[in-house]
């Protein structure tokens, strides 16, 4: 089982121009990538900072799915997944006919993942009361992670 990276929202700093990722994040993600490699025998190719997803996936020198990685830093059975991420996934998914992986890392280190066309989950008001950003509070799906696939 991976060990997870154990920042928290209230202490992040706003990096790479105003997104809040942070170091935590990046380490999760290399982690997350690395195992999906070796269980999936492909390569996971990290997108800029700025992009919708995080990653584009090749195996035998073609493009074969896309991918992005929501962190839980407590072990949930649930997620969200905003909609600015859910249509950005989803339009990827439509244009290039590949899937487009939604992944959750639990605060346990369990990761779970289904493709974008399958998620299903209610639509919710969801984020921090702390504000942070001008989109700390928006609207997003609520997932239950028993409804996907683990890798």
């Amino acid at each position: 089982m991976m060990e997870v990276s154990k920042e928290t929202y209230y202490k992040r700093t706003p990096e790479w121009g105003g997104k809040n990722t942070v170091r935590g994040d990046l380490t999760n993600q290399r982690k997350v990538a690395e195992i999906c490699e070796k269980t999936w025998n492909c390569k996971f190719h990290q997108y800029a900072h700025f992009d919708t997803l995080d990653w584009w996936i090749e195996r035998d020198g073609r493009t074969v799915a896309f991918a992005e990685l929501k962190t839980s830093f407590k072990n949930k059975d649930f997620s969200i997944l905003n909609f600015r991420k859910y249509i950005g996934a989803m339009w990827i998914r439509h244009a290039s006919n590949k899937p487009v992986f939604i992944m959750f890392l639990n605060g346990n280190g369990d990761i779970f993942y289904e493709d974008v066309i399958n998620i299903q989950g209610e639509t919710k008001i969801t984020g921090s009361k702390h504000l942070k950003s001008i989109n700390d509070i928006e609207p997003a799906l609520h997932i239950n992670l028993n409804s996907l696939k683990k890798v």
